[in-house]
């Protein structure tokens, strides 16, 4: 199976750029554009690697990383 990676971005052109570049590698990609959409993402799946935007509409990349 795959490596799963989480990007956490608000900026759609960005996680669509991740997103293809990641998938053109094998590896399955989820993407998340809010805080809580990442822990929502989390509690439903596993991922080896989470990459997280520091400034997020609705809290601080942060205090996710912390909550994480």
């Amino acid at each position: 199976m795959a490596e799963h990676i989480l990007v956490v971005d608000d900026d759609s052109q960005l996680t669509a750029f991740l997103s293809r570049f990641f998938q053109k590698h094998g590896y399955r990609v989820t993407t998340a554009a809010t805080a809580r959409q990442v822990l929502q993402a989390v509690s439903k799946n596993s991922f080896d690697l989470i990459v997280l935007d520091l400034i997020l509409p609705d809290d601080d990349g942060l205090e996710v990383a912390r909550q994480l």
